[in-house]
């Protein structure tokens, strides 16, 4: 990619990730004016707005959004490559120590099993928690949070986007076939800090709020899976951990045509720290296995 178009693709994702131009500026270790000049001329050589910009707001327009998305992805495989080619003339060892959201094991295994086996003079040291961790003060390399982000100091890379999904047993779908029908149903709901009060569902632009009273709550979302199966509660579970459910049918997507917000998988690693060559191999095989998911 042109040393020019790369750095102007970084600054349209950082726009886009950020939400604004100076928080784009301090991510990308650079002056608000700079970005904001980078910004204006690309928009110029291609005469269309990406951002609409005012005195209180800045918002991506769709075809900044089409854009930034579509450059978000050309971009991390192009770090991906990078990595894999620095990777060839390094014999990969060493310890990595990585802090993870629970209820991911069934996702997360396979992908260190196969990280293992293609570096198994690398030791990994896994350790599950939802605790928002202070990197500097964590005995930690590389973490992996859902959510928006607010750790300084830390680059972020998405390795996926995905939305939770509103499961029951198939029996449920003929009972639940409008948000309203929610508030009666039994509900299993996720929190890590007291019960939910609302689940907010999206439609064609239109987003609902369904008040909910759940008969379980809990931060685990392997209790959810077994009260949804066992139970006949309607539960929302993440998309990557419903999809293998969904596939053998033991349950079935409810109001499909209605969703719950979407959500970013993110690792995260020191912005100026020289990594060691084990956790650059590790973060660079955690891209692209999500990459192969399509995330």
């Amino acid at each position: 990619m042109n040393e020019r178009i790369e750095d102007r693709a970084r600054i349209v994702v950082a726009i886009w990730k950020e939400g604004s131009l100076s928080a784009a500026a301090t991510r990308l270790n650079t002056s608000a004016a700079t970005v904001t000049r980078k910004l204006r001329d690309l928009e110029n050589q291609l005469g269309v707005v990406l951002f609409e910009r005012t005195t209180r707001a800045l918002r991506i327009t769709p075809t900044g959004e089409e854009l930034a998305i579509r450059l978000e992805r050309a971009l991390s495989e192009m770090d991906i490559a990078v990595e894999a080619v620095r990777q060839q003339d390094e014999h990969i060892r060493g310890l990595v120590r990585v802090s993870v959201p629970p209820n991911l094991a069934q996702v997360l295994g396979p992908m260190f099993s196969r990280f293992r086996s293609g570096f198994p003079e690398v030791q990994l040291r896994v350790y599950a928690t939802e605790r928002r961790l202070i990197y500097a003060t964590e005995d930690v390399d590389v973490l992996l949070r859902v959510g928006r982000l607010e750790e300084e100091g830390l680059v972020a890379k998405p390795l996926a986007r995905f939305r939770h999904v509103l499961c029951g047993t198939p029996t449920l779908r003929r009972k639940i076939r409008r948000p309203a029908d929610l508030e009666r149903a039994v509900i299993a709901a996720w929190a890590s800090n007291g019960p939910p009060a609302a689940w907010h569902l999206e439609r064609d632009g239109d987003v609902v709020k369904v008040t909910i009273d759940p008969a379980l709550v809990t931060n685990d979302y392997d209790l959810i899976a077994h009260a949804i199966c066992n139970d006949q509660m309607v539960g929302e579970l993440p998309g990557l951990v419903a999809a293998p459910m969904l596939k053998s049918k033991e349950v079935v997507r409810l109001l499909p045509k209605w969703r719950l917000p979407e959500v970013t998988l993110s690792i995260l690693y020191p912005a100026h720290r020289l990594l060691p060559s084990s956790v650059r191999a590790l973060t660079a095989h955690m891209r692209s296995e999500f990459a192969a998911l399509g995330g």
